[in-house]
């Protein structure tokens, strides 16, 4: 018996070292604009990449992984003492990095990302962020993760050619979602002509500006970021040329601010949302925005949306990519988060097809709704609405 309790400990306190002594595995990281993970997992590797980085301090993709590992494990954080820790250690890679691999495309582009281009005000620093994307796109230009900082320097800018260009080179890349441009597409099919477009994040901004310079589609349409926009007088002024909005000096406190001002001066512009959950907090705002299918028109008077909505789910949207499965996304799980999109507009035209009768039709928007929300934690809440 006391063999027995020799061995079982042994194994126990094996096990025990055994699991204790197992490294996290360095996995290339992302943003969390094409993948979130949970705040751990970015603090994991941060320490897995480090280590690396310890023995091969030249390797210039273990600090692309570090940078983005730690700037991830910021932006998760739960508390704003441990966001500005990791916001310390970001500077900190950057300084390493800067020691370490100096002129080359992943010390620009990490610059450029660490950068917080728009809310720059001196003239200085707007050139060197410039001169930094161009740098990087100068030594490889096949690569894309420099694209969206050159993106935003066209905006800034206004420089059509170089956007025409780079959106060309974009879209025939394969980088971007496919899921995610037939939204931008249907975001801006959803637009009445001339009208404007506010979006609210990288994945409803790119896109569109892609889809237009580089194939001419929709360009009628003024694309507004409202983060630019709220920082930028340039980007303003560019945007207020295009859409004859009368010119502000004023300077914008928050998001929301910067909405009422459009709104309240676009005049006979029609102005539509991708996204709407920046507003929540206005309720004037939230209850003069109608559901035309993906984007919200504003309106201050009372909008019947439903024509709007048959029309585009019936004749304008593109919806292959939500009913089959053509390709293979790179990152799944938030290309899921944007079919959801589609969800409110599929509801409101089921309960239209449900009054109306319209077997068929009511049957195929619920078997794409089912489609859509199963796997979700949204599905319970969505299908007892459907029955």
């Amino acid at each position: 018996m006391k063999n027995k309790l020799q061995i079982l400990t042994f194994m126990l306190v094996f096990m025990s070292n055994f699991s204790f002594g197992q490294s996290i595995v360095p996995e290339k990281v992302y943003s969390i604009v094409k993948t979130r993970k949970d705040h751990q997992w970015y603090v994991d590797q941060h320490t897995a990449w480090g280590k690396i980085l310890e023995k091969d301090k030249k390797n210039p993709a273990a600090w692309e992984s570090y940078y983005a590992a730690t700037r991830m494990a910021k932006i998760t954080s739960s508390t704003d003492e441990e966001l500005e820790k990791w916001f310390e250690k970001t500077n900190e890679v950057i300084a390493k990095m800067e020691v370490q691999i100096p002129n080359t495309y992943e010390y620009y582009h990490l610059k450029c990302w660490h950068s917080n281009f728009w809310g720059m005000e001196e003239k200085a620093k707007q050139d060197e962020f410039i001169s930094w994307a161009q740098k990087a796109y100068k030594l490889d230009p096949n690569r894309t993760e420099i694209y969206p900082d050159l993106m935003n320097v066209s905006m800034f800018t206004n420089d059509i050619i170089t956007r025409k260009e780079l959106a060309k080179k974009w879209l025939a890349s394969g980088d971007l979602s496919p899921t995610v441009l037939s939204l931008c597409y249907n975001l801006l099919i959803s637009v009445e002509e001339n009208g404007v477009l506010i979006t609210c994040g990288d994945n409803d901004t790119y896109p569109c500006l892609v889809l237009q310079a580089a194939l001419n589609f929709r360009s009628d349409v003024s694309v507004a970021n409202v983060y630019c926009a709220k920082f930028s007088m340039d980007y303003r002024k560019h945007f207020f040329e295009k859409t004859g909005i009368p010119k502000t000096s004023e300077v914008f406190q928050d998001d929301i601010a910067f909405v009422n001002y459009i709104v309240n001066n676009a005049g006979d512009k029609p102005v539509y949302f991708s996204f709407i959950d920046f507003l929540s907090s206005d309720e004037n705002l939230t209850a003069s925005l109608y559901n035309v299918g993906l984007a919200y028109k504003y309106s201050s008077e009372d909008f019947n949306n439903t024509s709007a909505l048959i029309n585009n789910f019936e004749n304008k949207f593109v919806l292959d990519q939500l009913k089959y499965t053509l390709y293979k996304e790179s990152f799944p799980e938030s290309i899921n988060n944007y079919k959801m999109a589609y969800v409110p507009g599929l509801v409101q035209l089921y309960g239209h097809y449900k009054i109306t009768e319209e077997t068929k039709k009511l049957n195929e928007v619920k078997e794409l709704i089912v489609s859509i929300v199963t796997g979700t934690e949204y599905e319970q809440i969505i299908l007892e609405q459907l029955n």
